[in-house]
């Protein structure tokens, strides 16, 4: 048993016509929640949590206005756009960007842990792998002042061994079953993550604004 194990921390498949549903994701989203406290990746990743936690919460309340209405995302952001009010703060429209930005940061950094594994490296200090996936996907996002505080984080990232041995729950000798779960888990979420980009970006919901 692995943190990523679980079968439901599994994101669904991305169906053949490309419109993923939000109940389903969202609930596989607040699944990795645990990953950025101090068990897992540490204290520091807290602001990474709390960002995500938010844009879940924002999301969930639009979904249950009217659950038959907003069963997908592509549901969600047709209403917004209709509506004109995608660009507001407070937006689903908004808060599905900001989450698929990072959620595809945790799992850029999360292929590469898999990926140094099975290239035999097994690198220790995995500082570079977060420093990586954050220019990646969030850096051009962000204010100097934000990508300072992401500084901070990369450096407080916990020794290979350690996060890997506290996502066996503490448990001798699972490397190989880690590492087996997290690709499986990778797997899943990175289609995810592609097709919500894609979507974002025909609608032309994506943008280069800094925060």
């Amino acid at each position: 048993m692995t943190f990523f194990s679980n079968p439901e921390m599994r994101f669904l498949p991305v169906p053949d016509d490309r419109r993923i549903e939000v109940l389903p994701f969202l609930k596989a989203s607040k699944k990795l929640l645990p990953i950025f406290t101090a068990d897992f990746l540490g204290r520091a990743f807290s602001p990474v949590k709390s960002d995500i936690e938010g844009n879940i919460n924002k999301l969930q309340k639009k979904y249950e206005q009217d659950p038959e209405k907003y069963k997908t995302f592509n549901d969600i952001l047709d209403d917004e756009i209709g509506t004109k009010t995608t660009k507001r703060k407070d937006s689903a429209s908004t808060a599905l960007l900001w989450l698929k930005r990072a959620l595809d940061y945790i799992c850029s950094f999360l292929s590469q842990v898999v990926e140094d594994h099975k290239s035999g490296a097994k690198t220790e200090n995995m500082v570079a792998f977060i420093k990586k996936a954050y220019e990646n996907t969030l850096k051009c996002y962000h204010s100097w002042i934000v990508q300072k505080v992401f500084t901070v984080v990369a450096h407080a990232t916990p020794w290979r061994r350690n996060f890997l041995k506290s996502l066996a729950f503490g448990k001798e000798d699972s490397e190989e079953q880690v590492i087996t779960d997290l690709e499986a888990f990778t797997n899943t979420l990175s289609p995810n993550v592609e097709t919500l980009g894609c979507l974002l970006k025909d609608l032309g919901l994506d943008s280069d604004e800094k925060v």
